[in-house]
């Protein structure tokens, strides 16, 4: 990403505020999957941790673009407010996708696959360790 004018905060704010909501509600959605993992299979895990990594990436783009736009001298009343806002939103951002990264590691030994792999003897004492 480029140096892009500051008239594309809207619509970066609108992104930001866009993949904060999805994150949680896939946050959300691991957390319910945490005592049964076994609902969840390879594949999905492994889009999880490649969607939300790649998002992990684009976080540092937008902080820097938003650092640039906070050095301009020309900035707006409304623009000058919305930074901080979308800053905020950045940070929490990063926090729920480590978070989402984070969860998706542990469930991935406990996908459906992996549970089918196991031998009834490793389930039972899987069982008997809770």
């Amino acid at each position: 990403m480029h140096n892009l004018p500051v008239s594309m905060l809207p619509m970066m704010s609108t992104m930001i505020s866009g993949q904060l909501e999805e994150a949680k509600d896939q946050y959300e959605n691991l957390l319910k999957a945490q005592s049964k993992p076994y609902v969840l299979n390879d594949e999905i895990v492994e889009r999880v941790i490649k969607v939300f990594s790649k998002q992990l990436d684009f976080i540092c783009l937008y902080e820097n673009q938003i650092s640039k736009w906070h050095n301009e001298e020309t900035l707006t009343a409304n623009i000058e407010s919305a930074l901080p806002k979308s800053q905020v939103q950045l940070q929490e951002l990063s926090k729920v996708i480590t978070n989402i990264l984070a969860l998706a590691a542990k469930l991935k030994n406990g996908t459906i696959e992996k549970v089918m792999g196991k031998s009834d003897l490793e389930l039972g004492m899987e069982f008997f360790k809770k």
